[in-house]
């Protein structure tokens, strides 16, 4: 395989790789809401501000922004492709998508740091 395929391989099974550790976060919290259905808000902080779950965020915060960068990746050089843009002439499409792919990933980061700035703000840690 050349390299191409392996960056594609590479980035597939990181997308499935993510979403289990965006389903550790997700799934416990069904399964709480299911168990306890008429739990009050103190209820509701006190579980999501147990060590287990906020480990759980924080891994699950940075899978999802894994997750996001990777799809968002995949769709821009998708639609906006070498091909496309030798087809149409258009050589500022491949900078327009090496521009969004800069942009989203200067986007994902920053959620993060916000994320991470509000449960950091809460006091949760």
């Amino acid at each position: 395989m050349d390299c191409c395929h392996q960056k594609g391989l590479t980035d597939w099974h990181l997308q499935r790789g993510t979403t289990v550790f965006i389903s550790s976060y997700i799934i416990p919290m069904i399964i709480y809401w299911l168990v306890y259905p008429q739990a009050s808000l103190s209820e509701w902080q006190q579980f999501l501000t147990s060590w287990p779950m906020l480990v759980a965020a924080i891994v699950g915060l940075f899978a999802l922004a894994v997750h996001a960068y990777i799809g968002i990746w995949v769709v821009l050089t998708d639609y906006l492709s070498d091909h496309l843009a030798a087809q149409s002439s258009c050589r500022s499409m491949l900078a327009l998508r090496k521009f969004l792919i800069g942009l989203m990933g200067i986007w994902v980061f920053g959620s993060v740091l916000v994320a991470l700035a509000i449960i950091v703000g809460w006091g949760i840690l």
